[in-house]
């Protein structure tokens, strides 16, 4: 695993950096935490539609055929907003378009504290019902890009704490997600670069 990350970082750099490709393609991948899953789904149970026998996550290109099953005709209400919405995301364009590149980018700040008054029975985050993998990066910074007519990237960096502090959580009365503040200390910054990276492919078939 550890072999194939510099390669896939370096995919992406050359997907980014790539000057020959044109932007004109709908393979962007959504996440199963998108909320155009769900609000397909009420669309196509409004409607009688079956559902997508294959399971997601899907690309662009993918959803837009689910929207074309539908007739945006007979919504009424909030359905009629719910179509609108999605076809709205589905039609979000990059925020830069170059000759031969899109790109597209995020950045995200979540400041979470937790206070609490037992300090004996509950240190550990098995102890806590928000645990580590629910707790979100101090920093989170997105990058999309758009090369060639049927490539899609994804590179997600963080800083935040490692799983486990060298102090137990819960430890002290207050904590939080803030790198460096005790619990937490400077052992603990997990700098993920990166946290999760990949790119897809496609085509009109």
């Amino acid at each position: 695993m550890r072999k194939l990350r510099p390669l896939l970082v370096g995919l992406c750099i050359a997907l980014l950096v790539s000057p020959i490709f044109a932007v004109s393609n709908q393979q962007k991948i959504y996440s199963l935490d998108s909320d155009i899953y769900e609000a397909i789904q009420i669309l196509y149970v409004s409607q009688g539609l079956s559902l997508p026998s294959t399971t997601g996550p899907y690309s662009q290109a993918e959803l837009t055929l689910m929207l074309e099953k539908l007739k945006p005709e007979t919504l009424k209400g909030s359905l009629s907003s719910t179509y609108d919405y999605v076809v709205q995301q589905l039609n979000i364009e990059p925020k830069i378009q170059g000759k031969g590149i899109g790109l597209s980018w995020n950045f995200d700040a979540n400041l979470e504290t937790y206070y609490h008054t037992d300090t004996t029975n509950f240190v550990g985050r098995e102890t806590w019902t928000r645990g580590s993998l629910q707790q979100k990066p101090l920093l989170n910074i997105g990058l999309e890009t758009w090369p060639a007519e049927s490539f899609y990237g994804y590179s997600e960096f963080s800083v935040g704490n490692v799983p486990t502090l060298a102090t137990p959580f819960g430890s002290t009365m207050i904590s939080s997600n803030v790198i460096v503040v005790p619990p937490a200390a400077t052992s603990d910054i997990d700098l993920n670069f990166p946290y999760r990276t990949f790119v897809a492919g496609g085509g009109d078939h």
